[in-house]
């Protein structure tokens, strides 16, 4: 990746939410991307991050300004990473997530090599897919309403933690049901929790964002 180019910063939480954006050589073209970096990381502690993936069509700064995140981020010193992308399975947005990206942050900022992946929707089933494609790389991954497609789902030679919220609005008892039952039959350890009278919006998140936070926290053992 070239060298970024600041598009914003505000001071949040005694943290630094920041906004860049650079070319990338895997996608061959200009990325934008958010950047949360809690008090820990202003003060030269390196510290764990957590990548955040949208759904289709929405942006980094609506989970930026939407979310609530920052202030459970700052608490438990996790960097938020959030991506401005259409989501998509393509091998190049897949080596952006997990490889090109990591290194360009954990080169130029105090965060360490611990990951994690969270995501909303498509982002969330994108999440999914690549957490256990990359199993070593992340010490969890946790997803908001991802489609009920079990084509993510495969047998791990190692736990890795799994977090989704559902929303009853949003999925039927049926497919969260199937869908439940093919990962625990693949051995996963799945924590999945449907909220009844939620829907996939972003308030949604806001409601339970505090607790995927923390999930991740526990995982980094932090």
């Amino acid at each position: 990746m070239t060298a970024p180019t600041l598009l914003s910063r505000h001071k949040m939480f005694n943290g630094s939410q920041e906004r860049y954006c650079c070319v990338s050589p895997s996608m061959q073209r200009e990325m934008v991307f958010s950047l949360y970096l809690p008090p820990q990381a202003l003060q030269g502690y390196a510290v764990p991050a957590l990548y955040w993936l949208p759904d289709s069509q929405q942006t980094d700064e609506v989970f930026v300004q939407q979310s609530g995140a920052q202030r459970f981020a700052a608490h438990w010193g996790l960097a938020l990473i959030a991506l401005n992308t259409a989501i998509s399975s393509e091998q190049d947005f897949t080596s952006y997530i997990v490889h090109e990206l990591p290194a360009w942050v954990e080169q130029h900022f105090p965060i360490s090599n611990q990951r994690c992946l969270l995501g909303q929707g498509t982002g969330g089933y994108d999440a999914l897919q690549i957490a256990l494609n990359h199993s070593h790389q992340y010490a969890a991954v946790s997803a908001f309403c991802p489609p009920a497609n079990s084509a993510w789902i495969k047998p791990l030679s190692h736990s890795l933690p799994i977090l989704i919220d559902d929303a009853s609005l949003h999925t039927s008892d049926e497919a969260a049901q199937s869908l439940l039952y093919a990962a625990r039959a693949a051995g996963l350890s799945v924590q999945y929790h449907r909220r009844s009278g939620y829907d996939n919006s972003h308030y949604f998140i806001a409601s339970f964002i505090d607790s995927h936070i923390e999930f991740h926290a526990d995982a980094l053992d932090l």
